[in-house]
């Protein structure tokens, strides 16, 4: 945690033990169950239209979700996108590896990498290192 530059390592280091791959498989269920799957839908949808809107997106865009988690949106998002841009890479941060290894089972095509919101561009520098990517 150290070198994504996580400012108070006890608080994040318990927030990651918390979540093991037990946790992580119920994520899914609680958004499910808390925002329905018509809500789910409309954030994805909110989504997408930000996304589509002006700027417009590059054909080899490169779009990244802070926060994953198990990739419930993540996916649906680059389902939607692709659909336009089949070029664009998508790239997804979480804090806990439970919740990263959920997402990597789920699909191969989001590149997940473990990251924290207080230093994204610390984090980001450091899974290109670690993932090597341009």
């Amino acid at each position: 945690m150290e070198e994504l530059g996580a400012s108070n390592i006890d608080i994040i280091v318990g927030e990651v033990e918390h979540f093991t791959e037990k946790e992580a498989k119920k994520r899914d269920q609680i958004l499910l169950d808390y925002f329905g799957e018509c809500g789910i839908n409309t954030i994805v949808e909110s989504i997408v239209g930000r996304l589509q809107s002006s700027p417009n997106l590059k054909t080899d865009a490169k779009i990244l979700d802070l926060g994953a988690g198990s990739g419930l949106f993540t996916i649906r998002v680059a389902e939607e996108i692709r659909r336009h841009l089949p070029g664009a890479s998508f790239y997804a941060m979480d804090i806990t590896p439970a919740m990263l290894s959920i997402l990597a089972r789920k699909t191969s095509e989001i590149t997940p990498f473990l990251g924290i919101a207080e230093d994204i561009a610390g984090s980001v520098e450091y899974s290109r290192r670690y993932l090597e990517l341009p």
